[in-house]
């Protein structure tokens, strides 16, 4: 994870790899034939049958790293959401220019696909995955307003996502399909924004005791295969359970995340730079990946026959691997030219003469 004052987090681009790999595995097993809802036997796999959560631990990630690179510094927000906007939209632009592209040929109206597509910046209704940038740019756009409150009293944070699920239990009451705003938008996500914060505020980098990372991950297993027995995603749309869900999510990563930077566990030198390689291209993965797995199952289907879920997660491993090179062409040619182009936007606020800076590719879905 390279920022521009050539700060680098290797151990978060392993997060974000690993992300990018729920999110592809989670479209791919079910395109290759596994039953939506399938149970898993063993717990931990159902946080890759229900593998949209690693759109949560994205956005954990993205509130932990920019509360560990603002820290203690002045941002200037313009210059912040102009790097921001060299960041995401250069790719995200050819993404809806080709669901665009493809809604036309089949009929629809240039008016009605350009009005789609104005008001996705506000409503989940960018599709392929790219409703979850609009989110993003949604945290971006409140993020100096969290970290000051946050750096005043970090227990504002849990202030925060409890507002946040109390926002979420008055609209269930009020007779909303909580489902759909508790994942699509930012009213749910801004559990795991401020949780990504709360956390580096609260470790900063140190060493999380292993008991407390035992129990956090024994306990949330243990819910989200409930969550996946009860219907998981597409079976409990009508459910309280989302009402909590994201927190649940939230407070999980949070602590897995920090765990992991302020651990003395290094993975071996050449494994290491493989899977942060693969952090580094993530965002191509995601929004590119929409165009491959479906045809890339069917064929599997076709020549190999119906798929077992363990049969399935080896194969949504090799597409996976083999996807990496067209990332890595998209990074290049679409993401990386615009990298360039970002000017430094944050100072320490302890010297107004400062050179010290800051800035990073976010952890974006």
């Amino acid at each position: 994870m390279q920022s521009s004052s050539e700060q680098y987090f290797e151990k978060l681009d392993h997060v974000r790899a690993f992300a990018a790999f729920m999110v592809f595995t989670w479209h791919f097993i079910h395109a290759a034939g596994v039953p939506v809802g399938y149970v898993p036997t063993l717990p931990l796999l159902s946080l890759l049958e229900e593998g949209h959560t690693g759109v949560s631990l994205f956005m954990t990630l993205s509130g932990y790293l920019f509360a560990k690179l603002l820290d203690g510094k002045q941002i200037n927000y313009k210059s912040f959401l102009r790097n921001r906007a060299l960041r995401l939209l250069p790719l995200l632009t050819v993404a809806l220019l080709l669901q665009a592209a493809v809604w036309i040929a089949n009929g629809a109206s240039v008016q009605a696909v350009a009005a789609q597509i104005a008001l996705g910046s506000v409503l989940p209704l960018w599709p392929n995955g790219a409703w979850s940038i609009a989110v993003e740019w949604h945290f971006y756009l409140i993020l100096p307003a969290l970290l000051f409150v946050v750096g005043l009293r970090r227990e504002s944070a849990l202030m925060l996502i409890f507002a946040a699920i109390g926002l979420r239990l008055s609209l269930f009451m009020a007779g909303w399909e909580i489902h759909p705003t508790a994942y699509w938008t930012i009213i749910s996500h801004l559990d795991q924004f401020v949780a990504g914060i709360y956390a580096w505020h609260l470790f900063r980098g140190e060493r999380v005791q292993p008991l407390a990372v035992l129990a956090t991950a024994m306990a949330f297993v243990t819910f989200y295969h409930w969550f996946n027995i009860s219907g998981g995603f597409n079976g409990t749309q009508a459910s309280p359970v989302w009402i909590f869900l994201p927190a649940a999510e939230a407070a999980f990563y949070a602590v897995m995340i920090a765990a992991y930077d302020g651990s003395k566990l290094m993975l071996p030198k050449r494994l290491s730079a493989s899977v942060s390689f693969v952090g580094t291209v993530s965002y191509s993965i995601y929004l590119l990946h929409f165009w491959y797995y479906g045809p890339v199952a069917k064929a599997v289907m076709h020549y190999v026959g119906p798929l077992s879920f363990g049969l399935s997660l080896l194969f949504s491993l090799l597409a996976f691997v083999l996807f990496l090179p067209f990332a890595a062409l998209s990074y290049r040619c679409i993401e990386q030219p615009f990298l360039k182009l970002r000017t430094r936007y944050a100072r320490r606020a302890s010297s107004a003469s400062s050179t010290h800076h800051a800035d990073v590719s976010a952890p974006t879905v």
